[in-house]
């Protein structure tokens, strides 16, 4: 489930389930439908599932850090807007 909420979540039958603040809970997640994937896909199948999940996985970090880039350089400005305007006051 995607949301606002700090405690990542996700829905299993009928309930929410809490999962871990670490990198755990892509385990706890993708673990057992990785296994049946292995057990239920041939090895050419399996092997294209996984790569394009990496592709995903990388894609969505390079995104986290592009909105944390975007975020520090925001924060800077108003840094830099708020210390010009104390500034302009104290003269």
């Amino acid at each position: 489930m995607a949301g606002q909420d700090p405690i990542p979540c996700i829905q299993a039958e009928n309930y929410l389930v809490q999962l871990p603040l670490t990198q755990r809970k892509f385990c706890y997640f993708f673990g057992q439908e990785l296994l049946t994937a292995l057990k239920s896909l041939n090895d050419e199948d399996f092997c294209e599932l996984f790569d394009n999940l990496e592709q995903e996985m990388n894609k969505a970090y390079e995104n986290i850090l592009a909105n944390v880039e975007n975020i520090a350089l925001k924060l800077k400005e108003t840094r830099l807007k708020h210390q010009k305007q104390l500034h302009e006051i104290s003269e």
